[in-house]
């Protein structure tokens, strides 16, 4: 039996964690969700035939698509709610732009280590903020492949 292979984030190489360009089962809702919405447009058919085994609706705007196609994956691993609430935190953050109303965590400069790289100030945000140990590797790869990006003055 052969199966095809889901190329990841990139569109280009398979999805591996290895690669950096993975959506984790276990990833927590809002970041599988946002996870999916940096699936190309091109990309967006093939995730929706072999991850939910139907078609995009062809008439929905891609943007529409792309939201629903990240909802029906979070809630099947996280359940409904997670699913419609990790839509809305997006809608409020990116689509509405409305951070006052998000909840977005808060970290103290007091808390912050001393002598410290870009790099290792994230790491520890990640963790205060979300409990969430990521290496300066894993915090390359983001930047690299543009899944964390630094603020555009």
């Amino acid at each position: 039996m052969v199966l095809p292979l889901l190329e990841g984030l990139d569109g280009v190489r398979k999805m591996s964690k290895s690669y950096g360009n993975y959506v984790g089962v276990a990833d927590p809702p809002q970041e599988m969700f946002g996870k999916l919405m940096s699936v190309s447009d091109d990309l967006m058919d093939r995730y929706y035939q072999l991850l939910l085994g139907e078609a995009r609706d062809p008439a929905a705007h891609p943007m529409e698509a792309k939201k629903a196609l990240a909802e029906k994956i979070t809630a099947r691993y996280h359940g409904p709610d997670a699913g419609s609430a990790a839509r809305a935190d997006w809608d409020t953050r990116f689509s509405k732009k409305d951070l006052a109303a998000a909840e977005l965590p808060e970290l103290a400069l007091a808390d912050l280590p001393a002598a410290a790289t870009v790099l290792s100030l994230t790491a520890h945000a990640f963790k205060a903020a979300f409990g969430l140990d990521k290496s300066n590797g894993e915090l390359a790869q983001a930047v690299h492949h543009r899944r964390l990006r630094p603020a555009q003055r």
